[in-house]
Parts: C-alpha cells; sequence; structure tokens
C-alpha cells in the first residue's frame, strides 16, 4: 500500500514540475526536444532494467525489485507525459 502511494507521489510530482519546465521553454523544435529528453532517459533507464532482469534468469515467486522499479519509471514517465501535454494544450 505504501508503494502505490509513492507511486502516485512521484506522479503528481513528475506532472507539476514537467508542466513548468514545459511551459518556460521556448516552443521551437529545440525546445520541444528539451521537454522530452527525460521521457526518452525514463525509456532508457526501464530498458536498462528490463535486460538487467533477463540476464538475471528466474526469480522466485513474488514481486521483484526490478518490478518495483519500473513501476516507478512508469509514474515518472505517466506524470512527465501528463505534464507537457496538458502545458502544451493550455498554452
Amino acid at each position: 500500500m505504501y508503494f502505490l502511494t509513492v507511486c502516485l507521489i512521484v506522479l503528481a510530482l513528475s506532472a507539476l514540475v514537467s508542466s513548468r519546465r514545459a511551459g518556460l521553454l521556448p516552443r521551437t523544435p529545440r525546445g520541444r526536444f528539451a521537454a522530452i529528453w527525460p521521457g526518452f532517459g525514463a525509456g532508457i533507464v526501464a530498458l536498462g532494467l528490463i535486460g538487467f532482469e533477463r540476464a538475471q534468469g528466474g526469480q522466485e515467486a513474488g514481486p521483484s525489485v526490478t518490478n518495483d522499479l519500473l513501476m516507478l519509471i512508469a509514474a515518472f514517465f505517466a506524470g512527465w507525459f501528463i505534464g507537457v501535454l496538458g502545458e502544451w494544450e493550455w498554452r
């Protein structure tokens, strides 16, 4: 239950930060790429974690630390996506 709360906090904070950051950046292609860059970073880290888990082989039954980290990365990515799109739509 605490982990889901942490995921919601990460989602809300990343949406807030990305919304403010997207509002300060210019609407040029370079500014849009600067707003999208954190999402690419989250995707790269997520792919690295998936590869790391596959390289480890089989795990015992139950949730793994890698799954928890992937869930946090997904929360960050979702919050970032909501914040950037929200700022670009309402601006």
